[in-house]
């Protein structure tokens, strides 16, 4: 289910090939008592559950790997009323912000087993911020709830990427003595942000954000030693009109 939801994020008009969980559907316990051989209590978690119900790192990627799922299928899904679809996406943006705000204290203490979690809310942020940003790309019909969106949507897109930057040059410290440890999940949200940069240097200009799109592109070139995957995602940026933009940006500033 992970992996289904993980390669359907960037595409369009293609449906998940697995349903997902029900809302009575357990989710996997902590396993690191298990690793260590204590006997504890079990209590189970769902996937209805409180986002803020303790759970370990597998829980949480399989948590945020639903949600992924479920801005799939929101994208998709063209059946939805205006208003409605909106206010849909308000809510998921909601519940993505409820679960990714958990994840920074839990990934201090274990970077390398929350990555994967905090990267996949990010990829599903960025996936459902970039068409409500525009009012070209949205399809809407200029309601209230087509503005809030917007406004979400235009201001999400930069603090998820704010976000993803301070997740990047935390985790590069782990890539630089334990690569293996970092899943290729975590591709995806390091080009995301990367490529709202390359957005907002065209958009701006400044050297902040050229900065800022070097950085990310470092730990894709990091993640490239182990993970092939992160490589394709640095030719996809580098042949991007945003990027092209980008370089010509950088060399007026030398950075």
């Amino acid at each position: 289910m992970v992996l289904d939801r993980y390669v359907n994020i960037g595409s369009f008009g293609h449906p998940l090939a697995s349903d997902g969980p029900s809302r009575n559907e357990v989710l996997p316990s902590d396993d690191a008592p298990w690793d260590q051989g204590e006997m504890v209590t079990s209590e189970p978690i769902f996937v209805s559950s409180a986002t803020s119900v303790k759970a370990g790192p597998f829980a949480r990627t399989c948590q945020a790997a639903h949600l992924v799922g479920r801005v799939v299928v929101h994208k998709n899904d063209r059946s939805l009323d205006s208003p409605f679809r909106f206010s849909e996406a308000v809510q998921l943006h909601r519940t993505i912000i409820a679960l990714a705000s958990l994840l920074p204290s839990e990934f201090e203490t274990a970077p390398e087993r929350l990555s994967t979690a905090m990267a996949l809310c990010y990829s599903a942020m960025l996936a459902l911020y970039d068409p409500y940003s525009c009012t070209e790309s949205n399809e809407g019909e200029h309601t209230v709830e087509e503005t809030e969106m917007q406004g979400i949507a235009i201001s999400g897109l930069q603090a998820t990427a704010d976000e993803v930057l301070r997740f990047a040059q935390h985790l590069k410290r782990t890539m630089t003595y334990d690569l293996a440890a970092i899943s290729p999940l975590i591709a995806d949200s390091l080009y995301g942000a990367a490529s709202t940069y390359a957005w907002l240097a065209s958009e701006r200009g400044t050297p902040e954000m050229v900065a800022s799109y070097n950085n990310l592109v470092e730990a894709l070139r990091l993640l490239d030693m182990r993970w092939k995957v992160a490589g394709e995602y640095i030719r996809m940026l580098e042949t991007s009109d945003y990027a092209n933009h980008q370089q010509t940006t950088q060399a007026s500033y030398g950075v």
